[in-house]
């Protein structure tokens, strides 16, 4: 719920409430304007009879609208949705081999957690992440592994031609990497800012 609401660009438009006495309630700031942003009427967030609508557009609405919404919102931004699922399991596998460290305030020590308790507090957090793939759809899922895919192999061919007009320029054959370098169509020292590192 929290990593589509997050994904999703909304935070003008609404919020969920996450304390001991509002988990799940959704404020809706501007109806009219979230249910465009939903691609919805606005019988979509104010047609349970638990919804509380105010004089000023804005609104408070019970779990199954919260619900509702995050569904439709994974669905509508199913790429930046996925994008978050897919850090924050990378951040997971990273705390399962190596722990985690959360630092102290002010004089207090900050605290080491081992990868034995970070891989069992992921545990709880797996089945959400497949919720919302599911979410999401397969088709979307696919295509977010695809665009994952290509995006590592455009960087794997940036640096075998960054390796190549290297060599050419040792080798003293600076026209010919002009030449490849021109067809990479990215300058390779423009490629190296921007590649990802490793």
């Amino acid at each position: 719920m929290d990593t589509v609401f997050e994904a999703c660009p909304w935070e003008e438009l609404a919020s969920v409430g996450f304390s001991r006495h509002d988990d799940g309630v959704l404020y809706v700031h501007d109806v009219t304007a979230f249910a465009a942003a939903l691609e919805e009427s606005t019988d979509f967030l104010t047609g349970d009879p638990l919804t509380v609508l105010h004089d000023d557009g804005s609104a408070e609405a019970p779990w199954p609208v919260t619900l509702a919404c995050a569904r439709k919102g994974a669905t509508l931004h199913a790429e930046r949705v996925m994008a978050d699922v897919e850090r924050d399991e990378q951040r997971a596998q990273r705390e399962a081999i190596y722990g985690s460290y959360t630092p102290g305030r002010g004089r207090r020590e900050g605290h080491h957690f081992s990868p034995e308790v970070c891989a069992e507090v992921d545990k709880k957090y797996k089945p959400a992440r497949d919720l919302v793939r599911q979410w999401c759809g397969e088709q979307a899922v696919e295509a977010y592994a695809e665009l994952r895919f290509l995006r590592a192999e455009v960087v794997r061919i940036g640096r075998i031609v960054e390796r190549a007009v290297g060599m050419l320029r040792q080798a003293g054959r600076d026209r010919d990497a002009a030449k490849i370098e021109a067809q990479f169509e990215i300058p390779v020292a423009e490629f190296r800012r921007m590649r990802p590192p490793g």
